[in-house]
């Protein structure tokens, strides 16, 4: 009983867990099932029961465009994309080029199911805390901007296949519209121990571990050429039109990604760090430390960190997996109280019922 759980009863929250080892086994093999049906586009929309109308006025005249960065389950994929899918809206899918084949093949069949959603023609094998995980969005945000005449987006927002919405369409449209023009993402003064980042030359390790981290030197880097202070932040952004195409096309924002490119885990400190390169950057904050916006004050993402339970958020419903909690069914009715317009991360392994329940809630208040 989705209700239920949503308002926090124990006892049907505890159910959905037992549950969930049964659910789980029926769906292993449901990547291959959605390839195939969407081998028919007609059946596919009908049957996965995608909203192909704008539904308000206020929706069509204020379209969005989406990053997706995936690289496994296909299943999750396609549900996020069907979780924010309006005809309205554009919609990048990189895939990272060392995926699977046939997730790859699952991917394009899906996408091409629909005239507003592509695969960007350049793909980048993806490498943990690598700036391959920055090029991947660089790659979809020169084909946004290449499709610039076909939707007039306002703002575009980076997820990855392990997130999902807390609001619907019309809720997300209506918060873009409450940043009045301004970008939102995390962007902090950064510690000393996280400052190394990007003051050291660091090396990508040796193939054969997806999740082994860039190797740091003892080789000092040059100062940025951005002459501007450095902060620090997320991989996760809400970045207005204008910001975008100042990005792409600046020399000296260029010169910064040349930069970045040897230093660890990038999207987490250049992102944040252009969010105050005021007033070049449109929708830009001053760097002032009175402008600092942790993760908590913008709308972009909700995270559970480990060890951060009870001190800044309800203790992890779900379980760890790299600090980070894959959220439950005991976490939605915490999750559904926050202004943030998405939450990561789920696993449907981990738990099928929070993205089960969250999915319906957000239908029934769509439809």
């Amino acid at each position: 009983d989705c209700g239920s759980v949503l308002m926090g009863n124990e006892d049907d929250i505890l159910g959905t867990r037992l549950k969930a080892l049964e659910f789980k086994s029926k769906f292993q093999n449901f990547g291959a099932y959605l390839t195939n049906l969407a081998g028919n586009c007609t059946d596919f929309l009908l049957s996965r029961r995608f909203v192909t109308s704008h539904l308000t006025l206020e929706e069509l005249n204020y379209p969005i465009a989406y990053i997706i960065t995936v690289h496994t389950k296909l299943a999750a994929f396609e549900r996020v994309l069907r979780s924010i899918y309006r005809p309205q809206n554009l919609y990048c899918v990189h895939v990272d080029r060392k995926s699977p084949e046939k997730f790859q093949h699952g991917v394009r069949k899906i996408s091409e199911c629909f005239g507003n959603v592509f695969v960007p023609e350049n793909l980048t094998e993806v490498h943990y805390t690598h700036w391959s995980r920055v090029q991947a969005d660089l790659n979809c945000m020169r084909g946004l901007m290449d499709r610039k005449d076909e939707v007039k987006w306002k703002y575009v927002i980076n997820l990855c296949g392990a997130e999902f919405p807390l609001k619907t369409n019309l809720e997300i449209v209506r918060s873009l519209k409450n940043l009045y023009g301004y970008n939102s993402m995390e962007t902090v003064v950064p510690p000393p121990h996280k400052a190394a980042r990007y003051q050291y030359h660091f090396t990508l390790p040796p193939p054969g571990n997806d999740y082994a981290t860039m190797d740091k030197t003892n080789v000092k880097k040059e100062a940025s050429p951005l002459n501007s202070p450095m902060f620090i932040g997320s991989a996760y952004y809400i970045l207005k039109r204008q910001a975008v195409r100042f990005i792409m096309t600046d020399p000296t924002v260029q010169k910064f990604f040349k930069w970045n490119e040897d230093t660890y885990s990038p999207d987490e400190h250049m992102w944040a760090t252009l969010q105050r390169y005021y007033p070049r950057l449109p929708g830009s904050y001053p760097p002032h430390v009175k402008y600092d916006q942790n993760e908590l004050q913008t709308i972009t993402k909700l995270v559970k960190w480990g060890g951060l339970d009870t001190l800044v958020y309800p203790k992890c419903s779900g379980v760890y997996s790299r600090g980070i909690c894959m959220l439950g069914v005991g976490d939605l009715t915490w999750l559904l109280q926050q202004h943030h317009l998405f939450a990561n991360k789920f696993d449907s392994d981990a738990d099928p019922f929070a993205i089960e329940c969250l999915d319906i809630y957000l239908r029934n208040k769509t439809l």
